[in-house]
C-alpha cells in the first residue's frame, strides 16, 4: 500500500485487510499530520458502500473530521498522480534485485521511499524534492466537525451449515459461531450490534447471545463459557464453541462404535444386488 508521493506510508503485506490501512494512515499521520481530505480508489478495504455499510477507513475519518473522496468506478485517472507514482515504483524495482522475502521488498521500498522524497527532483516542482515542496506549503487540516462513530448495526441473515456453525465476517476476520448440529439446515438471523450479538430462528427463539472478543481466551455467557477467538494455524479463523461449565470445551454428539456384524449386514444386500444384475446381463447376452 502507499499514498501519492510516498510521503506518508509504504508497506508490503502479502493481504491487506482493513485495520491495516487504518494503521498505515495513523502511521503516516504520526510523521505529517492529518489531512484535509483523502482520495481512494473503491476497492473493498477503501469503502463498504457497495455492500450498505462503511468500512474501517471510512469510520476512522468520519471520526477525525477528515473529508473523504472516492474515484470513478472504472476510471483510474482520478486518480492519475498516484498511478504515475506506481510506475515510477514498479521500474525502479525491475531494476533492483528480486526480493525473497516480504522484510527485503519492504527494505527496498523505504530506500526508494527516501530517494523519491529527498534525493530525486521533480520537474513538475520546479525541480525541488517532494520533501521541499510539501515543507514550503501551508497545511491544510481536517475541517469537518469530529462525530462520534455510534455502535455498527446490522442483521445478517445465514443457514446453519452442516458442522453447526454459521459464520460472521468482523473487521476483516472470518468468526465462526458454533450453534450446534442439532440446528443443522435451520435459517437464522443474527443481529450485530459491533461486538455484541445475537443469534435467533426466524420464529424469534434465541439461539445464542454472546459478545465477540479475538483478544481473551474465553467469554462467559450467563452460565456457559464461550471459547473466545484463538489463533488457528491453518487458515487464522477464529471460532466460538459453546463450552461446559467446567471450561471443558464440548463436542457435537458422535455415533457409537459400530461393529463388523452390523457392516457386513448393511453391505450384505447391495453386493447381492450387483451379483444379481451381473448375473442377469449374463444370462440375457447369451
Amino acid at each position: 500500500m502507499t499514498t501519492p508521493g510516498c510521503w506518508w506510508a509504504s508497506e508490503a503485506r502479502r493481504v491487506f485487510k482493513a485495520a491495516d490501512v487504518v494503521a498505515a494512515f495513523h502511521q503516516g499521520a504520526a510523521t505529517w499530520g492529518f489531512p484535509a481530505s483523502l482520495l481512494t480508489d473503491n476497492a473493498a478495504v477503501f469503502t463498504a458502500m457497495p455492500r450498505g455499510g462503511r468500512c474501517a477507513i471510512e469510520l476512522e475519518t468520519v471520526r477525525l473530521g477528515i473529508r473523504y473522496h472516492y474515484s470513478s468506478p472504472y476510471h483510474p485517472q482520478t486518480c492519475g498522480k498516484v498511478e504515475r507514482f506506481h510506475q515510477t515504483l514498479k521500474k525502479w524495482l525491475h531494476r533492483q534485485p528480486k526480493a525473497g522475502a516480504v522484510g527485503e521488498l519492504q527494505a527496498q521500498l523505504d530506500r526508494f521511499r527516501g530517494i523519491y522524497n529527498t534525493v530525486r527532483p521533480h520537474r513538475a516542482i520546479g525541480l525541488r524534492t517532494p520533501a521541499e515542496a510539501f515543507a514550503a506549503r501551508p497545511k491544510a487540516t481536517p475541517s469537518l466537525p469530529a462525530l462520534e462513530v455510534p455502535s455498527h448495526f446490522r442483521v445478517r441473515r445465514d443457514k446453519v451449515d452442516i458442522t453447526g456453525v454459521i459464520t460472521l465476517r468482523h473487521n476483516s476476520r472470518l468468526h465462526h459461531i458454533g450453534l450446534g448440529r442439532r440446528l443443522i439446515g435451520t435459517r437464522v438471523l443474527a443481529l450485530v450490534d459491533g461486538l455484541h450479538m445475537r443469534v435467533l430462528t426466524e420464529d424469534g427463539e434465541l439461539l445464542r447471545d454472546l459478545t465477540l472478543d479475538p483478544v481473551a481466551t474465553t467469554s462467559h455467557m450467563g452460565d456457559r463459557e464461550v471459547e473466545g477467538c484463538p489463533e488457528t494455524c491453518g487458515n487464522d479463523v477464529p471460532r466460538h464453541h459453546t463450552c461446559a461449565p467446567g471450561g471443558s470445551r464440548t463436542r457435537p454428539p458422535t455415533l457409537g462404535p459400530v461393529s463388523a456384524t452390523a457392516v457386513a449386514a448393511v453391505e450384505a444386500p447391495t453386493r447381492t444386488r450387483r451379483s444379481t444384475r451381473r448375473v442377469t446381463r449374463v444370462r440375457s447376452s447369451g
